[in-house]
Formats: C-alpha cells, sequence, structure tokens
C-alpha cells in the first residue's frame, strides 16, 4: 500500500520529483527547493536527513504514482494479451515522462544487477532498499499476469520457474528503458514478443 505523506511533505516531494526531473542530480538542491516553496531548509531536514535521502524518497514517491495504474492495468477486465501491453507501455511511457529521474533509476539498477553478478554490496542502503521496493512490487504484478498467461495457455510453471522468467522480463524491461528509452512502441511489442514466444514454445513442450 503507497505511504500516506501529510500535506507539507506532499509538496516538498512535488517541488522535488520536477527539480529531479528537468535538472540533473547535482544541480538540485535543499535550498533551492526550500526556496522555490517558500520554506526554511530546517524544514525539509525535519522530513529527510540529506539530499540523497530526499531523492530515494522522491524515487519511491513517483513509482508508488506508476504502481497505481499497473494495479488497475492488472485488475482490469482486458484480456491478459492487453493487460500486458498495457502494463508495460505504461512502464515505458512513465519512465520516458520521468526523463532525468528515469535515467537515475538505470543506475541504481545496474548497481543492482551488478551486485548479483560479483557479489559486491550496494553500499548506499537507501539504494539497496529502492531496488528491492521496485522488484518486489513489479513482481507481484507479473506473477498475476504470468498466472493468467498459463490459464491461456494451459500450463503450470513450477514457482522458481515463474520467478526467473519474471526476473528476466524485469531486467530486460530496465535494459530496453536504458538503450532505447523513447521507443516505447519499439519496447513493448518487443517484450510482448519475449513473452509469448517464451509461453508458446512452453505449451507445445507441454502438450507433446
Amino acid at each position: 500500500m503507497p505511504k500516506q505523506y501529510d500535506g507539507l511533505e506532499k509538496k516538498i516531494l512535488d517541488c522535488a520529483e520536477k527539480k529531479f526531473i528537468h535538472s540533473s542530480y547535482s544541480e538540485v538542491s535543499m535550498r533551492k527547493i526550500a526556496k522555490d516553496l517558500n520554506i526554511s531548509v530546517g524544514t525539509i531536514y525535519n522530513y529527510y536527513s540529506n539530499k540523497d535521502h530526499l531523492f530515494i524518497s522522491v524515487l519511491k514517491y513517483s513509482w508508488d504514482k506508476t504502481f497505481s495504474i499497473l494495479k488497475e492495468v492488472t485488475n482490469s477486465n482486458y484480456n491478459v494479451e492487453k493487460k500486458l501491453e498495457l502494463f508495460f507501455k505504461s512502464i515505458f511511457n512513465e519512465l520516458n515522462r520521468r526523463n532525468g529521474i528515469g535515467r537515475q533509476i538505470f543506475k541504481i539498477q545496474e548497481m543492482a544487477l551488478k551486485d548479483i553478478s560479483t557479489t559486491n554490496k550496494i553500499k548506499n542502503s537507501s539504494e539497496n532498499e529502492f531496488t528491492k521496493f521496485i522488484q518486489d512490487s513489479l513482481m507481484i504484478h507479473l506473477k498475476k499476469l504470468s498466472k493468467e498467461l498459463e490459464d491461456k495457455y494451459k500450463i503450470k510453471l513450477e514457482d522458481d520457474e515463474r520467478e526467473k522468467l519474471v526476473l528476466s522480463i524485469i531486467t530486460t524491461t530496465f535494459v530496453l528503458c536504458n538503450q532505447y528509452l523513447n521507443q516505447i512502441t519499439e519496447n513493448t511489442k518487443f517484450i510482448l514478443e519475449l513473452v509469448n514466444g517464451f509461453y508458446i514454445t512452453k505449451s507445445r513442450n507441454f502438450h507433446n
């Protein structure tokens, strides 16, 4: 469930989100945000210990809005093919809309993927927490859609196989966003072909 914010904190996050979208991380400061909101810098520090803390909070705040959209898609009455199309198109649209924030998400995600492959630890625990937040939330929705696809193709995946598939989809989605952020239609089509191809192959093997 999305975190509930008080009125002032929401104003701080809305202002900070706009600044991170239109400016680089280094160009944004707590002082500039405070000036725009006509509040003291100390007021922002009552909520966030430093700029890193604020930035990660903005990412979570921004993704909460995205996950509300994805939840609507997942729980809609559309068939599973339409749900998948809307699901991935929504992700690509949202990341594209965020501009600079989207790029920073990819950097954090790449750090997480590197951590998995090299056993190095991400030093910043808040970044580690954020990647887990994104991955866990996406997995909930994608596992539900995966089970709908299993019903469509009349197959049954083992839990670990379904989890590997979903993790592969999440990883591919972030790679596509990082390399081809503006190609929303092409990215969506590629992911759909990848997912459907997996299930078609599984269905053939399952029923032979």
